[in-house]
Parts: C-alpha cells; sequence; structure tokens
C-alpha cells in the first residue's frame, strides 16, 4: 500500500512544537497541567500557527471545560453528542475516550451514540437535547426550553453555561473539519484496548 492509503494526512501542516516560540512553549505547559497530559493534541498544533487562536482556545477550554459548575461528566457527553451530530471523526473519538475516562455509564454512551432519546435520566437527555438544539437549530430554541431545564433544578448560570460548552464546542468542530484533523494514535489505542468503537 501506498503512504495514501495506510495515512489520512490533515489538510494542513502541524506546527512542530520543537520550533515554536517560547510564548507558545508556555502555553503548550498550560495545556499540559490543565489535562494532566504529556502530549499534545493536533487540535492545539494546529492553532499553534497563531498565537492568539492558541491562547484564546486554551484559555476558552480551561474556564468553561476543565472549570466552571457543570459536572466534566456531562460536558464530555455534550462534546460527545454534538460531535456525532457533526459527523467529526477526530472530534467524536476523542471525547468518546474522554467520557470513558470520566467514567460515563456505558449505557449512556450506548444512548448518545445510537439514541439519545434513550437517554436515561431525564434531567440529562433534556441537557443533551438543549446542547443539540442550540448548535444545530439555534433560532429554535424557546422559553419552554429554558423553563424545562430550570424545572430540572438548573439555575441560569449552568443554563449559560452549556451554552457556551455547546457553541464553543461546535467552533472546534469547524476547525478540526476545516483542517482535516485525524485522530491521533494515542486515541485510537485508547479505544481500542477499552472496547470502544471509533468507526462513527
Amino acid at each position: 500500500m501506498t503512504c495514501d492509503t495506510e495515512i489520512n494526512m490533515p489538510k494542513t501542516i502541524l506546527k512542530n512544537e520543537h520550533e515554536c516560540s517560547d510564548d507558545i512553549k508556555e502555553i503548550f505547559d498550560e495545556i499540559r497541567e490543565g489535562f494532566n497530559c504529556e502530549e499534545i493534541s493536533d487540535y492545539f498544533l494546529l492553532l499553534a500557527h497563531n498565537k492568539g487562536a492558541l491562547k484564546s482556545t486554551w484559555l476558552t477550554y480551561k474556564h468553561i471545560l476543565l472549570e466552571g459548575v457543570v459536572p466534566r461528566q456531562i460536558k464530555e457527553m455534550i462534546f460527545l453528542s454534538i460531535s456525532l451530530s457533526k459527523g467529526c471523526h477526530y472530534c467524536s473519538s476523542s471525547h468518546l475516550a474522554l467520557c470513558d475516562m470520566y467514567q460515563v455509564s456505558e449505557d449512556s454512551i450506548d444512548s448518545i451514540i445510537n439514541n439519545v432519546e434513550s437517554l436515561n435520566p431525564e434531567r440529562i437527555k433534556r441537557i443533551i437535547q438543549f446542547s443539540l438544539k442550540i448548535t444545530n437549530e439555534p433560532k429554535s430554541v424557546n422559553e419552554q426550553d429554558f423553563r424545562k431545564l430550570i424545572d430540572d433544578g438548573l439555575n441560569m448560570e449552568e443554563i449559560t453555561e452549556i451554552i457556551a460548552i455547546a457553541t464553543f464546542c461546535a467552533s472546534g468542530i469547524q476547525i478540526a473539519q476545516a483542517a482535516g484533523l485525524d485522530v491521533e494514535q494515542g486515541t485510537v489505542d485508547y479505544l481500542i484496548e477499552n472496547n470502544l468503537s471509533i468507526g462513527f
């Protein structure tokens, strides 16, 4: 087989970390500390071509995904559901692995992949449906959607964070798809080792 059939190369060239400026390397160090990881993902290596794009994206990740009031499990479920709805293999694979790492139940993952309507409990299902509506049909979001979440016990701080998470996820997907990012080998290995599907 040729290289083209063995490796799905990204459309754009990723930044070589060793050739980055000290400012970029400092941001990478923050990313490693924040995500407790050794390797910098291709997503951030792509953004490293522009310091402003990298830093602003990282800060959004830090304040909305790693911090905030909504539990990380729910955030990863939101990311996975939106990634699947947008057909982003890179993002869905990454967040499927993260859902597993953050101990989202097998039943919940199966529902997100195959049928969100079967997701339980109802409160979580409504959060996921709300997030999908924000990204796929934002003009159709109405007062009743907010009322359902409030009746489920969510406050406006949490609802606003969910909106921010959903829109941030959608923008990240656009970047990954525009760049043609392929799933990193480490993610593929994790999914295979844990019997998780990568064939979305």
